[in-house]
């Protein structure tokens, strides 16, 4: 199958996405990004759930105490979340 055969919207670029460049080598590098998409990650399944930590986890697939470490490495509190009324 070739690109041309495929919807229009399905067809994706073939340009890669640049990244700044963070560290001299690929480790730190690979630590940097990985902790940055956690970080967003979290935030953005409790911001969905409303802070409801038990239905992020299982929106992010995995167990609630493993979310919650999570949450815990990267100082992040399910309060600031919460829908207030």
């Amino acid at each position: 199958m070739l690109p041309e055969h495929l919807p229009a919207l399905r067809r994706t670029s073939t340009t890669t996405p640049v990244l700044p460049i963070v560290s001299d080598t690929l480790r730190e590098a690979r630590h940097f990004i990985l902790e940055t998409f956690e970080k967003q990650f979290v935030e953005r399944v409790l911001r969905n759930t409303d802070g409801n930590v038990t239905e992020a986890a299982v929106q992010a697939g995995v167990q609630r105490q493993s979310f919650q470490r999570l949450m815990q490495k990267h100082g992040i509190s399910s309060e600031s979340f919460r829908y207030r009324r």
